[in-house]
């Protein structure tokens, strides 16, 4: 029986490898691999692929978060933008904003007809009435 280096099916599990791969690379069949997982480590390949690889994936946004606070600006500008929300300075085009926003209120009476209608504010922070 072959002995499976399970050290090293952790290392690829933590790269992103699948089943198929990593049995490949050790020389078995996929099947061997995922039943001797679950009688050497007391637990479906799935579920130790998961952990396995959530694993991987910390290690490699530790390592980008030291690369940055050693002064990696590339990988500074990427983390603010991926984990942090911020992007480049965009420009506003306003030529197609209308120049004055007014807030109107109207009073109807109960026939429909318009009473009064009423600029209450308008950009410039004016009152005015109509």
């Amino acid at each position: 029986m072959i002995k499976i280096n399970w050290n090293e099916v952790d290392e690829y599990l933590q790269a992103g490898l699948n089943g198929i791969e990593i049995s490949e690379m050790l020389g078995i069949h996929p099947d061997t691999l995922y039943l001797r997982c679950k009688v050497e480590q007391q637990t479906d390949f799935s579920d130790y692929k998961a952990t396995k690889r959530a694993k991987g994936i910390g290690k490699l946004k530790i390592a980008q978060y030291q690369k940055a606070l050693n002064g990696d600006t590339s990988m500074l500008i990427w983390l603010g933008k991926n984990d942090l929300n911020q992007s480049d300075k965009r420009n506003l085009q306003t030529s197609n904003l209308p120049t004055a926003i007014n807030i109107v209120h109207t009073t109807i009476d109960e026939h429909g007809e318009t009473l009064s209608t009423e600029i209450i504010e308008n950009v410039n922070g004016t009152n005015s009435h109509i």
